[in-house]
């Protein structure tokens, strides 16, 4: 039921119904509250908070989110908690506040990193060094980036993971000639991915 719910709410999304993808996520906490079941009504929740987000209805979003938090928090699922950060982090983008979406994403981090979710704390360092660009800090985006960077290396990741942090930084060059190479590296670290089939 979660899965195809959770499907069917972003296709929904995909072609802008928000009415519909929004009884999908009141179907699916209603699943999670018949079988009083934390985490999908958390799932739910969040689902429910992104189509607010889409809406513009931000303060709905963020109260949505406080909700899901406490679902999340009462079974110490981690992951759902770290989710919850990045979602109130792109409100906060979209209310103009930097700091608020900094801080979210560096909590979303903190709580992937403990629940040693590596793919969930470097992408939200990598969305962060992306956030950090477009609200024009400079400092910011190239540190966020490096951490990304090193984190898939100290993880011991697949080496074509780095092709995300290449392309980062050829979104970041201004001039096509700073560009070049780092596009030649993506090119590069792409080939390195298994191909699923053979």
């Amino acid at each position: 039921d979660v899965i195809i719910l959770g499907e069917l709410i972003e296709a929904s999304l995909n072609i802008e119904e928000f009415d519909k993808a929004m009884f999908y996520a009141q179907v699916l906490a209603k699943v999670g509250k018949s079988s009083n079941d934390s985490q999908q009504i958390g799932i739910a929740l969040l689902f429910q908070s992104k189509i607010s987000t889409k809406k513009k209805l931000y303060a709905a979003g963020t109260k949505t989110l406080d909700t899901a938090f406490e679902h999340f928090q009462d079974i110490d699922d981690r992951k759902g908690m770290a989710d919850v950060w990045f979602a109130r982090s792109l409100i906060e983008h979209h209310r103009g506040d930097y700091l608020a979406l900094k801080n979210g994403l560096l909590k979303s981090a903190q709580i992937a990193s403990d629940a040693k979710d590596k793919e969930r704390e470097i992408k939200a360092l990598l969305y962060l060094s992306i956030m950090a660009h477009k609200n024009k800090q400079n400092k910011d985006k190239y540190s966020y980036l490096v951490q990304a960077e090193n984190k898939i290396t100290s993880y011991q990741l697949p080496a074509y993971k780095l092709a995300i942090v290449a392309l980062h930084y050829a979104y970041f060059a201004q001039q096509s000639s700073a560009k070049e190479p780092h596009f030649r590296r993506v090119l590069e670290l792409t080939k390195q991915i298994p191909d699923m089939w053979s």
